[in-house]
């Protein structure tokens, strides 16, 4: 049975850490990024079993007792109010469709009401972002903000 949920002492077992490296690794190289390495991850997860008021979740998708994705959200300050931004999410390889996207959602949906949030927010720096904004539209979210850059490391 496929379920979506923060992660709980309950599990840090070897086996799911090493998963959730792996995971990490795997996400960093499909999604291009690397922000959060899985250093900093165990890190995080760290210090959030140990403060429940840190403002950042990571997540364990599991399927019984397997893990097969991840998440970390954060809590952040918003113009109309409190929301949570789903800063990085991998859902494994065979485990994408078949409504686990739309599972996730829901429950990212609950913890960030929970918590009085008025939006649940994602961001892409991906190749194709018209695709990401397709795959997200899909469970409910709209185009909100373009960012634009410029790249100085050249000048």
């Amino acid at each position: 049975m496929i379920s979506f949920r923060p992660i709980s002492v309950n599990d840090l077992e070897e086996k799911t850490l090493l998963e959730l490296a792996k995971m990490n690794l795997l996400y960093a190289d499909k999604s291009q990024d690397d922000s959060i390495p899985s250093d900093r991850l165990f890190q995080a997860t760290e210090a959030f079993l140990k403060d429940s008021k840190v403002p950042w979740a990571i997540w364990i998708l599991w399927d019984d007792d397997k893990p097969i994705g991840y998440a970390v959200t954060e809590l952040i300050k918003g113009v109309q109010g409190p929301e949570m931004n789903i800063t990085q999410a991998y859902i494994g390889e065979g485990y994408r469709g078949n409504g686990v996207q739309a599972l996730t959602i829901r429950e990212f949906e609950k913890y960030a009401k929970e918590r009085g949030c008025a939006f649940l927010t994602s961001m892409t720096r991906r190749g194709n972002p018209d695709a990401y904004i397709r795959w997200m539209g899909r469970v409910g979210f709209n185009k909100r903000v373009v960012i634009v850059e410029k790249d100085l490391r050249g000048d």
